[in-house]
């Protein structure tokens, strides 16, 4: 599932919205092959099922108020469930984690924020697009659908879109659903991911969309599969952040621990 069910109870005592109304998974067969065929280049879902974690090192830059702000960072994550990253930055460390569908920050002066749901749905698995092709691959509850080719960057790209479609009982005002939507640009000639696209919130704002958007390039072999090393964060169109991976080791036997501020 791609959204927590913690977020169910809340949105089930929205009052109902008339235009929406119940649909079942839509999972369109070229769509389907598209995101199979992605696996494959990149080392197939065999190879993937067997990593069940990665660390990563490399070097990270930050994009704030018009200064370029860098440092080494280090990247753990398990499956699309945990995500973490630390930046040892001039100012000092930088934190933030993402597990179960709850997210925290640490800035460099030691203040602790929280990431809101709606904003740390997407975020796990954030480096390893892979890793979501193959969730969303084995959920039949998710709907999963062909939106035709784009020019990505100089190149055609496929945009494969998935959601989860919820019933208007469940899901009356359409949160859920919306919440959980992404895109994959997925290079025509590659098959491999170039862009994933969804969306951030404001606070108490789920239905208002910022967009979010991750860019993957520099595929280079590890261990059987090809892992993106060169991934840049941009929202609202403004680039945020840039990370160069220099390595990446899997299966280290990450825990939940290893998740907490």
């Amino acid at each position: 599932m791609l959204v927590h069910p913690a977020l169910r109870p809340a949105v089930a005592q929205q009052p109902a919205s008339p235009q929406l109304s119940t649909t079942a998974p839509q999972r369109d067969q070229q769509a389907l092959a598209i995101l199979n065929q992605s696996l494959a280049a990149t080392g197939g879902a065999r190879k993937l099922a067997t990593i069940q974690d990665f660390i990563a090192a490399g070097s990270i830059t930050y994009f704030w108020a018009g200064d370029q702000v860098q440092g080494a960072a280090t990247i753990r994550a398990v499956g699309t469930t945990s995500f973490r990253i630390d930046a040892n930055l001039p100012r000092g460390a930088r934190s933030w984690a993402i597990a179960s569908g709850k997210g925290a920050l640490r800035e460099t002066n030691g203040q602790n924020h929280l990431n809101p749901f709606s904003n740390a749905i997407h975020l796990p698995s954030l480096t390893f697009p892979q890793w979501k092709i193959l969730a969303a691959l084995s959920d039949s509850s998710l709907s999963i659908q062909y939106s035709g080719v784009t020019n990505y960057r100089g190149s055609p790209v496929n945009i494969i879109r998935v959601v989860e479609p919820v019933s208007t009982s469940t899901d009356p005002s359409g949160i859920v659903s919306h919440l959980s939507a992404m895109e994959f640009l997925i290079d025509v000639s590659t098959s491999r991911v170039r862009r994933n696209t969804d969306a951030f919130h404001p606070p108490f704002h789920p239905m208002q969309d910022v967009g979010h958007e991750i860019a993957f390039a520099d595929y280079r072999p590890i261990s059987g599969s090809l892992v993106p090393f060169s991934i840049a964060e941009a929202l609202a169109g403004q680039e945020t952040w840039t990370l160069q991976l220099s390595s990446i080791a899997f299966n280290t036997g990450l825990t939940s621990a290893d998740f907490q501020l």
